[in-house]
């Protein structure tokens, strides 16, 4: 019985050891966040899956003729108009992909002749939160996050946005990197792995696993 206590305390005092020095390398601080490589251990061991936060109720949006009109609390719409100009540097082409019942956000997509981007239109007041791709939000809805690539600059960049203050920060961390899966830990960190194009022989890099850790 002594021995195996004391086979206890030693299996619980490396486990505490392994905890305190899993001490990960730094790749990245700015003021608002800390970056960290990871292992793939950590990385698939911790994080929430993410969910679908936006449903669409197709009986309440309607799009006639090119016309999305979106309804708001107050009585008012927000419409946009799809566009087909002899000049295709002009396309525009508008659809509500879902809707955000617990922040009252429509999830518009933008078709263009650059690409594709996204809208958060707030069915209360009608503001508009320009994006590039689905919001992951934290646990508790405090941040959201995501990531996209830039092909002018071939950089990707890794956006995060304080919901409460308002503010988002929008930094490139690899050329010819693709970020994946981001998945919530707590309000304050979340992990993601990238893996992206070797510039000499355009091999795929192996994915490397990421930590990032939010200071406000």
């Amino acid at each position: 019985m002594i021995l195996k206590r004391h086979l206890l305390l030693l299996l619980f005092l490396l486990l505490t050891f392994k905890v305190i020095a899993q001490d990960f390398k730094v790749i990245k601080e700015t003021e608002r966040h800390i970056i960290k490589e990871v292992d793939s251990s950590y990385y698939y061991s911790h994080g929430i899956k993410p969910k679908n936060d936006f449903a669409l109720d197709t009986t309440k949006i309607h799009k006639v003729n090119g016309i999305l009109r979106l309804p708001l609390d107050n009585g008012k719409e927000v419409v946009f108009k799809d566009t087909f100009p002899n000049n295709k540097v002009d396309l525009l082409i508008f659809n509500c992909i879902g809707f955000d019942r617990s922040f009252k956000n429509y999830y518009v997509g933008i078709d263009s002749y650059y690409g594709k981007g996204t809208y958060l239109v707030n069915k209360i007041n009608g503001t508009i939160d320009t994006i590039d791709a689905a919001p992951i939000y934290s646990p508790s809805r405090l941040f959201y996050a995501y990531s996209l690539f830039d092909w002018s600059d071939k950089g990707c960049y890794l956006v995060i946005k304080n919901i409460i203050s308002n503010k988002k920060t929008e930094d490139k961390y690899f050329v010819m990197s693709i970020f994946h899966n981001i998945k919530w830990i707590n309000d304050k960190s979340f992990v993601f792995y990238s893996d992206g194009i070797e510039m000499v022989n355009n091999d795929w890099k192996l994915a490397k696993y990421y930590l990032v850790q939010i200071k406000k």
